[in-house]
């Protein structure tokens, strides 16, 4: 059943998030805001919970659509965007409205929903890191879904996810790389240079010239391996003065 609640003007709203609704301004007869006396409130509210038990729950509004307020969000966005944004936001929230439905009221989607979603994402394949910008942009949506009065006030089932995802969640951790001493170097380059040969398959034959071009580069595996004869200038470059 609705729950009464106030916001931050003190006014007071009842929450019909329960049977699929947003929030209803408590207004007295004739006024066109919602009352700031608590006594009133009550009363207000015994007869809302009256009437809603003879006619049952009204009919959500078109606005309070997922579908209705992405539209109304990017065509009003917040604050001072770039084109690039506007373009990231309809793809993002486009999913929204595809996963959850182009009608389904804001106020019904909950944090359980929400997290369906994420699993969903994950399915696709999407890393960690997008999937938080699409649950961001999910939530922007609810920041202005509350300041248009579409959903009650501080309803954002993003950000009442009992687990958040950050963005480096399943990211592979490098390890910090380890490097030789100059004395180190020299030893290791000196054993592949009296390495015996053997016929095994895996032992290279230049192998002293691959470790030697590694050390003097610092070239990662695929651009040294990647090398060809033609590649190498023996011919000592001359400065201007002819040294």
């Amino acid at each position: 059943m609705p729950k009464l609640y106030t916001k931050g003007n003190s006014r007071y709203y009842a929450d019909l998030r329960d049977i699929g609704l947003g929030q209803h301004a408590l207004s007295p007869p004739g006024a066109s805001r919602a009352t700031q006396d608590e006594a009133e409130a009550h009363v207000l509210m015994g007869k809302l919970i009256e009437r809603l038990r003879r006619e049952g729950p009204p009919v959500p509004r078109p606005e309070d659509s997922i579908g209705e307020a992405v539209t109304a969000f990017l065509r009003r966005n917040p604050g001072d965007v770039t084109e690039g944004w506007l373009r990231e936001h309809q793809h993002k929230l486009g999913r929204a409205r595809q996963w959850f439905g182009e009608d389904r009221p804001l106020a019904t989607i909950k944090p359980k929903d929400v997290r369906a979603w994420w699993e969903h994402l994950e399915s696709e394949g999407l890393s960690s890191g997008t999937i938080h910008h699409h649950l961001n942009a999910l939530s922007s949506l609810y920041r202005f879904a509350i300041q248009e009065e579409l959903v009650p006030s501080s309803y954002n089932p993003v950000a009442m996810l009992y687990r958040k995802l950050s963005a480096s969640n399943g990211r592979v951790q490098t390890k910090q790389a380890r490097f030789l001493e100059i004395d180190e170097a020299a030893c290791l380059l000196e054993a592949t240079r009296t390495l015996e040969r053997s016929r095994r398959r895996w032992l290279l034959d230049d192998l002293h010239e691959i470790i030697a071009t590694f050390l003097l580069t610092g070239g990662r595996k695929a651009e040294v391996l990647g090398v060809l004869v033609g590649d190498v200038n023996l011919i000592p470059k001359l400065s201007r003065d002819g040294r």
